[in-house]
């Protein structure tokens, strides 16, 4: 499921990109899911990714946790605006 979303679907990372994490994931002791949702989340945003991922995939199973999932959807979604601004106003005005 992780695989056709992922690199299917969305086109996030290639398969060979996939493959390479799922393998690291298989090294590192614990639930995989969870830590291939947070490795995704690292590419695709940094440190910030990384947290949202984990806690997202975590909280979504937990009725409780789907507030928390909105907060951390906005938090992911106003620091991705921040640094498109910045990337914006860098090319725009260079120094």
């Amino acid at each position: 499921m992780m695989h056709d979303e992922i690199v299917e679907r969305r086109k996030w990372i290639d398969n060979q990109h996939f493959l390479d994490l799922l393998g690291a994931t298989n090294l590192i002791p614990g639930p995989n899911s969870s830590e291939m949702s947070m490795h995704i989340g690292y590419v695709r945003g940094g440190l910030i990714g990384l947290l949202v991922g984990g806690m997202c995939f975590s909280a979504a199973f937990d009725a409780d946790g789907i507030g928390a999932v909105v907060g951390l959807c906005r938090v992911w979604n106003h620091a991705s605006c921040r640094m498109a601004a910045r990337r914006h106003q860098a090319r725009d005005h260079p120094r």
